[in-house]
């Protein structure tokens, strides 16, 4: 009897475990806070097959770990955001429409700019398999 997850030679199709870790703001305007999270997600590595890749998206695992969790205030001529009493000016490259519109990706991109030393840092802290490493 054959088992599609089994090859020719008998040995176990699935492949190990890999970690991955990425980051994800939400942002919540009404309360002016800002949450960055680090999303851990584990996957099976396989090729892309219909079947395989039903058995990935079943074997996938997310968990969020919050890094952050700040309250901010924008300044009226949308031009500084102050946050834990410490003024950061907003770069002019940023639309101005899309920033009073409270634009989520806009902001998003702002706040990864000025906490990207602490996402770094989040972010190497993460434990790795020797594979991952690679």
């Amino acid at each position: 009897m054959e088992d599609s997850i089994f090859d020719e030679n008998g040995i176990h199709k699935l492949a190990p475990f890999k970690t991955q870790a990425t980051t994800k703001i939400t942002i919540d305007f009404w309360e002016e806070c800002v949450r960055i999270y680090i999303v851990f997600m584990q996957t099976s590595k396989q090729e892309n097959s219909a079947e395989k890749l039903l058995i990935e998206n079943i074997l996938t695992l997310k968990r969020n770990h919050r890094i952050l969790n700040k309250k901010f205030k924008v300044s009226g001529d949308y031009k500084t955001v102050h946050i834990d009493g410490i003024v950061y000016d907003i770069p002019s490259f940023f639309n101005m429409e899309m920033i009073k519109n409270n634009d989520e990706k806009t902001w998003e991109m702002i706040f990864y700019k000025i906490f990207s030393n602490e996402i770094h840092e989040a972010l190497s802290q993460v434990p790795m398999s020797k594979e991952d490493r690679r």
